[in-house]
């Protein structure tokens, strides 16, 4: 099993943007392969990218709202969240939470799409 990279965004974001914190994804994994990078979030949402050069959006509130939807935006490219984000280790299977159907077809399509980017998805198992 490989153990993967998992980003903490939230802490980024409260030190980088005074009065800002993450809306919903406050931490994100970074898988790299040969032919792409995937970036997930704990329910298994992931997309699929050509390189660290591309810039994403993360969905940002005031830390001191009760926000039912994002009051902002805050751009950042995979290279600087890499870069920037502190880390921990941890398990794929583990880091996706598991509840529901909808969350175990997000962790299916996230294997296949490991598989697209060169990586072996039995590397990854739902434990």
């Amino acid at each position: 099993m490989k153990r993967v990279n998992i980003y903490n965004v939230k802490k980024y974001i409260e030190k980088k943007e005074k009065g800002w914190t993450t809306h919903f994804q406050h931490e994100l994994v970074v898988i790299e392969g040969p032919k792409g990078v995937i970036v997930c979030c704990a329910e298994g949402v992931h997309w699929l990218h050509e390189s660290l050069e591309h810039t994403f959006v993360i969905t940002v509130s005031k830390k001191e709202h009760i926000s039912v939807i994002a009051e902002g935006e805050f751009e950042i490219t995979l290279g600087e969240l890499i870069s920037n984000c502190s880390k921990r280790k941890g398990s794929l299977g583990k880091f996706v939470r598991k509840f529901g159907d909808r969350l175990e077809r997000n962790y299916s399509l996230l294997l296949k799409n490991i598989n697209k980017i060169g990586l072996n998805p039995n590397d990854y198992p739902r434990r």
